[in-house]
């Protein structure tokens, strides 16, 4: 239980107020039953069950199922369609690299795929579906289209593609057709991007996570780091969005770059869009006093300083839970 004290801490100096449990199973149960009866959460925590535990949690939890209880609620549903391109396991239309034939490979069928979908258009909530390779892309935006066709009202659902990192330029207009909000993993730009290159060629991995170009079609998309993969540091996400600039100083993908001020969107006002949370993201009469106080303005910063600038003080309702 001090794990998740400490948690919350760390994700509170970073200047971060609403977190996501990304991939819930039904061993948590007795865990989040413990957090919620002894009221330990400070910070707002949005959960995603996988397929199998929804009914579950949202039988256990019904006070929470879509609205916060005790700073916790369930967001909607969550699966797996490939694996990561660091590992050479995300799904791909192409073979990777020095390969004449593997492309990486998916973990669900079609049909396993679009039954998901429609359990989340009957059950009126999220989906979310981790994709990494182009291939798992195609996948699910096929799926998706086929669940509108049979009558799913995507646009209630607001279908997530977490990391979409190879999620290619073709794609984007379909993504936009189903209303699909695109998560890019883009610090892996900088954190994993010369692996990238090695695995992809320097022509593809200049693609990887186009948030330049979804921003040119009028795309809403968010930022995230999969913390533990790396430190939930949303100023570093925001510098490579705004830099592309690797481990090594490689610039990658400089028309894919967005302007500063497109990178802070993506981690407040467009990620409580995502959630569906009209009262977070902006400071407004009638929002939540969900804000950070940071050393410098990053409007105003040069490029390659953003990811210095301290956070200063953390609010949450009102209530500061962090202070530099």
């Amino acid at each position: 239980m001090d794990a998740y004290h400490r948690a919350q801490d760390r994700y509170a100096s970073y200047g971060i107020t609403t977190v996501q449990e990304g991939y819930m199973v039904s061993q948590m149960i007795p865990m989040y039953q413990m957090l919620l009866q002894n009221k330990m959460l400070k910070l707002d925590l949005v959960g995603y069950p996988d397929m199998e535990s929804y009914e579950e949690f949202c039988r256990l939890f019904k006070e929470s199922d879509k609205k916060y209880d005790s700073h916790f609620k369930i967001g909607g549903l969550k699966m797996f369609l490939d694996g990561s391109p660091q590992a050479r396991t995300a799904w791909m239309r192409k073979p990777y690299a020095n390969e004449s034939e593997y492309c990486g490979y998916g973990t669900l069928k079609d049909e396993s795929v679009y039954s998901n979908i429609m359990m989340a258009d009957r059950y009126q909530t999220q989906i979310l579906a981790h994709c990494n390779g182009d291939a798992a892309a195609a996948q699910y935006l096929s799926q998706l289209k086929k669940a509108k066709n049979s009558g799913a009202d995507l646009a209630h659902m607001k279908p997530v593609m977490i990391h979409a990192q190879l999620l290619d330029t073709d794609q984007l207009d379909e993504v936009r057709a189903l209303s699909v909000i695109p998560s890019f993993f883009i610090a892996h730009i900088y954190h994993f991007g010369d692996t990238h290159i090695k695995n992809f060629s320097f022509e593809r991995a200049e693609r990887i996570s186009c948030a330049g170009s979804a921003l040119s079609k009028g795309i809403h998309f968010t930022f995230h780091q999969d913390a533990p993969v790396i430190e939930p540091d949303m100023l570093e996400t925001i510098w490579c969005a705004v830099n592309r600039v690797t481990s090594s100083g490689v610039l990658l993908g400089k028309e894919e770059r967005i302007p500063v001020y497109e990178a802070i969107k993506a981690v407040t006002v467009n990620a409580a869009e995502q959630y569906s949370e009209t009262d977070k993201g902006s400071i407004k009469p009638g929002s939540k006093a969900d804000f950070v106080i940071l050393a410098e303005n990053p409007l105003e910063a040069k490029p390659m300083h953003i990811r210095d600038i301290k956070v200063l003080e953390t609010i949450k309702d009102g209530v500061t839970v962090y202070r530099r």
